[in-house]
């Protein structure tokens, strides 16, 4: 039986370290989603978007399976992190996420 249910998060540290959108779906597989209002992306961003996941995966059992930005910009591959635009992420099917 395949497991459908998917569980959305929000993360803020004590320290102002935070991610928008945490999407768990099955056990233990996560997506960290970062949302933007610019068109460009800062390092901070990426900084960020890594020291999450480090944070996350002190938890050996916790698998970080995508990290992705959704801002105005165009949609590219930055490595380990996917950056999409919001727009083409919602009117081009190949472009959406697989949740």
């Amino acid at each position: 039986h395949k497991n459908n249910h998917l569980n959305i998060y929000f993360l803020r540290t004590n320290d102002g370290l935070e991610i928008d959108l945490i999407l768990e779906k099955g056990l233990f597989n996560l997506k960290l989603i970062e949302i933007k209002l610019g068109s460009g992306i800062k390092s901070e961003y990426l900084k960020n978007m890594f020291k999450i996941s480090d944070l996350l995966a002190i938890d050996a059992e916790l698998n970080i399976s995508d990290k992705l930005i959704i801002y105005t910009g165009k949609t590219e591959n930055l490595g380990n992190i996917e950056a999409y635009n919001w727009v083409e992420l919602l009117i081009k099917p190949s472009k959406r996420l697989d949740i």
